[in-house]
This record gives C-alpha cells, sequence and structure tokens, in this order.
C-alpha cells in the first residue's frame, strides 16, 4: 500500500482505492459475522423465545410499536403493564434508537430478528475499527472484531430474554470513537462517541451505559498519563457532555420514574475467582448450568484459550499499547468478583458513587472484561503479522479461524432458546380490561414457571396488573377478575360515559 504521494498523483488514488477495498471488505466480514451468529433467526424467522424475560421484554417491544403504527402516537405510556406505568421512561424500553425502525417496518418478530443481526453486524464493525485506530494490521483488527460479540455472553443473556443486552454490542463502537479522540485530539470524534452511548441508553441500556463509561474513564486516565497531557480530560467531558446532551430526551424522564421508584438491590454479591475463570474458559456455558448466587446467563463469558493465550502474547509484545487495555480488564475483574473485601473491595467502593449504587449482579463486568481480552488478544495475533512474514499471517488467520468456531461452537448450544415458540395473534375485537393473575408471584422470588404472559395478554388487548418489570411499582387498579371491579372508566359520582371504539 502506498504511503507517500507520487508527482502524478498515482499513489493518493490507489491509497484511496485500497480504503475503497478495506471498507467493503469490513462490510462483507461484518454481514457474514452476523449470519454465522445469528443463522438460527435466519432460519426461523418468524420465531420467538419463551423462557424467562422474552415474555416481558417482547411485550415492552411490541406496546410502542403498536402505540405508533395503531394510534399514531408517541409511546409516553404503557397501559398494558402494572395497571399502567410509564413507557419512554422506562429505563428498560427499548424505543429511543434507530433500530427500532425495523420493529415499526417489519413486525414484532421479524423486525427483532432484523434488528439482533444489525447489532451483529455494528459490533464487528466497531472492533475492526477500532483495532484499525489501534495501529493493528487488517487481520489483527480482524482480531479485535471477533472475540467479543462471539463470546458465551451474548448467547447466553439473549436465551433467556435479557433483550436489552443488546446494546452491549455498542461497545466496540464506543471504545473506537473514544480512543480515537483522546489519543489524536478529535472533539468530533468524542461527540459520535457520546451518540453512541445516547443509542445504548435508548435501547434499554441501563447497565451498558454504566459499563461504558467506566470503561472510557479508565482508559481515557490511562492514555492521559501516557501522553502527560490533559488532552484526553478534555475530550473525555465533550464525551460526556455530548453523551448527556443527546440521551436527554430519555435519561431525564427515565432517571425521574427510578427516582421515584428504585430498583431493590440484593447486598450480598460474590463470585469466587474459580467461577469467574470457569465463566472465562469452560466449554460446558449451557444456560441451564448451575452457579451462585445468579444464573449462569448472568455469569458466562466464554473467551477460549486462544484469546487467553494470544493476550498474553499481546502484552508481553506490546507492552505500552497494551496498558490501559490491561488496567481496565484488571479492574473490571476484580469488579466482576463483587465483595471481595469487606467494606473496601471496589464493587462496594463504586456504590458509594450515584447510578452506579443501584447496579447489582457483580459478574455482569466480565462483558467489558471479554472486550478487553479482545484488544488484548488482538495486539497477539497483531504481533504474529509483523515483518511481512507469511507464515505469521497464516497462523495468525488460523488462529482466528479456530477461535471464532470454537466460540460459535459453545455458544450454538444456546441459540435454540432464541426460536422456540411462536408468536401470538392479536386479538381485535376485545375490549381493553386489566387482569391479576393469582397463579403468578412478584418479583422477587418469581420463577420461570410462575412469570405472567405479559406479551399474549398484551395482544388479547389485556393489562397485566401484577406484572414483572425492573422494581416492584404499586398500583390502586383493579382486575376485572378481582372483588370491587367496577369497570374499565366509571364516575365517583353521577355520571353519563360514552366509550367510543
Amino acid at each position: 500500500m502506498p504511503t507517500e504521494p507520487d508527482v502524478d498523483g498515482s499513489a493518493p488514488r490507489q491509497l484511496k482505492s485500497w480504503y475503497s477495498r478495506e471498507v467493503m471488505l469490513a462490510a462483507i466480514g461484518a454481514i457474514a459475522f452476523a449470519c454465522l451468529l445469528g443463522f438460527p433467526l435466519i432460519v426461523h424467522f418468524h420465531k420467538i423465545g419463551v423462557v424467562w424475560d422474552w415474555d416481558a421484554f417482547l411485550e415492552r417491544d411490541w406496546v410502542p410499536a403498536y402505540t405508533l403504527r395503531h394510534f399514531h402516537q408517541l409511546p409516553l405510556w404503557n397501559p398494558y403493564t402494572c395497571g399502567g406505568m410509564p413507557m419512554w421512561a422506562n429505563p428498560e424500553a427499548r424505543i429511543a434508537t434507530p433500530l427500532f425502525l425495523f420493529h415499526l417496518l417489519f413486525g414484532p418478530v421479524a423486525g427483532l430478528h432484523l434488528e439482533i443481526l444489525a447489532d451483529l453486524a455494528i459490533a464487528w464493525a466497531g472492533g475492526y475499527c477500532l483495532g484499525r485506530w489501534l495501529g493493528l494490521t487488517p487481520i489483527g483488527a480482524v482480531a479485535c472484531a471477533c472475540v467479543f460479540p462471539a463470546s458465551s455472553w451474548f448467547s447466553l443473556h439473549l436465551a433467556v430474554g435479557h433483550l436489552s443486552f443488546l446494546t452491549s454490542l455498542f461497545l466496540p463502537w464506543i471504545l473506537a470513537l473514544t480512543w480515537h479522540s483522546v489519543t489524536r485530539d478529535s472533539p468530533i470524534s468524542a461527540a459520535l462517541a457520546g451518540l453512541a452511548m445516547a443509542f445504548t441508553l435508548g435501547g434499554g441500556g441501563v447497565y451498558q451505559v454504566v459499563q461504558a463509561a467506566f470503561l472510557v474513564t479508565l482508559i481515557g486516565g490511562c492514555v492521559a498519563i501516557q501522553r502527560r497531557s490533559v488532552m484526553p480530560f478534555v475530550m473525555l467531558s465533550i464525551f460526556g457532555c455530548f453523551g448527556v446532551g443527546f440521551s436527554a430526551v430519555k435519561l431525564i424522564p427515565g432517571y425521574v420514574l427510578m427516582h421515584q421508584h428504585p430498583r431493590e438491590v440484593y447486598s450480598a454479591d460474590y463470585s469466587p475467582m474459580s467461577l469467574l475463570l470457569d465463566a472465562l474458559l469452560s466449554r460446558d456455558q449451557t444456560m441451564a448450568k448451575a452457579s451462585a448466587p445468579w444464573g449462569y446467563w448472568d455469569v458466562g463469558a466464554y473467551v477460549g484459550p486462544i484469546a487467553a493465550t494470544m493476550s498474553i502474547v499481546g502484552v508481553a509484545a506490546s507492552f505500552r499499547k497494551a496498558l490501559p487495555w490491561l488496567f481496565a480488564a484488571i479492574v473490571c475483574f476484580l469488579l466482576a468478583m463483587g465483595e471481595i473485601l469487606p467494606h473496601y473491595s471496589p464493587w462496594q467502593l463504586i456504590h458509594a458513587l450515584p447510578i452506579l449504587d443501584s447496579t447489582r449482579v457483580a459478574p455482569r463486568f466480565l462483558i467489558p472484561f471479554t472486550m478487553m481480552i479482545s484488544v488484548l488478544a488482538a495486539l497477539g495475533i497483531d504481533f504474529l503479522t509483523q515483518h511481512q512474514n507469511l507464515a505469521g499471517k497464516v497462523t495468525a488467520l488460523a488462529l482466528i479461524g479456530v477461535s471464532l468456531l470454537d466460540l460459535w461452537n459453545v455458544s450454538f448450544v444456546n441459540t435454540d432458546y432464541f426460536v422456540q415458540g411462536d408468536p401470538p395473534s392479536r386479538s381485535e375485537s376485545a375490549l381493553f380490561h386489566q387482569f391479576y393473575d393469582h397463579s403468578r408471584r412478584t418479583w422477587p422470588g418469581a420463577t420461570a414457571s410462575t412469570t405472567t404472559e405479559m406479551n399474549a395478554l398484551a395482544h388479547a388487548n389485556t393489562g397485566v396488573i401484577n406484572c414483572y418489570e425492573y422494581t416492584t411499582l404499586p398500583t390502586s387498579v383493579t382486575g376485572n377478575n378481582q372483588p370491587g371491579y367496577r369497570g374499565e372508566q366509571y364516575f365517583t359520582t353521577q355520571g353519563e360515559l360514552t366509550l367510543n371504539q
């Protein structure tokens, strides 16, 4: 590839052509990766998941799409959940993101499948761009793109319907843009990273925003120390301002709702190192695998022996370049362990900070940890490709291929949960009413067998009073199957009411 312009200008044209080809090949690679990881969604395009949280998240996706299409109104209110609650302000509502257009255009099932495939392609492209901005070869950038989204954390969380965790796939772009901003003093990149954060929050990614902000601060601080400059902090400030500004339309009402109805946070949260190492290196990553105190879907984040080994090589070969990512990886791992020391563990210290005090499930920090491993492994792969050595390039490509096949094979056992059921049909003739399900226990203590079929009931034009939400929401609404029910509309004094159909 030419690096200096020739007198006749041929080199710049060749350079532009080379970059155009690389962009095209990267786009093809992102699409191919998404099709590989999302293969069950393509084959079973009109199937849905049915276990654990699938029902609640599908209902939360269907209501705003139906509100926009049927009533032509902004989805500010959800009458189908908890006797009625805010829709837009719901922190787990996934409507303030461009990808929600898929739901509007193609319906709740096909739209969701297309969204998931798009998220996977976005993650791969972001990882590739991050690798290139780190100065890696295209082969090293491919390694950076593959490990994080192919890790088992994705299939495990999606298996149980944690659709808000799809926004974790925006993390590579957030890191790529902030890295570009703090290393090249680019305010435009910082602003675009803030926009990516807004899309993350708009997609219901509360944990993901917290984790991304934490990572960006750690990595940007390391770069500032390495550069001996305050400019990285200036870029981080720009990133923060634009992130808050872009997301304010969702952030402010969401904060008000959570302030009025905070979620319950469990105090005891400890995961031994043996469990975390099992989560990262064991090939047994089934959703039903036993772990304590959380389900294995909140723990598993398989990276495999190849990525782990190449991470060590990357740190040894490029220590200065690897240092910010190594430091962030160590902090994430310590946070994932939870309360490792009484009163002074990192997990307890961050709970003294605003917003972070509402986080729970410490092992979820293994998700950003796998992102750090992805970068460190890419540094190791890149080391093999140096000096234009053909044998090194072939070895690097072989390691990437074997690692990706291993990650796919380990995760594939959980992908059947994506497409186990059929979507409910809409009952257009039913009059809306509220319903109390006496067979359901509310969280905490609910199990997979006791969660109300909120999505099916919403399609039947029925609201659920004892719902499953991010926290317990009190309501004075009475169901049509409860004593004292007076109808969905009534006067407390004399009057006359006509309901428009």
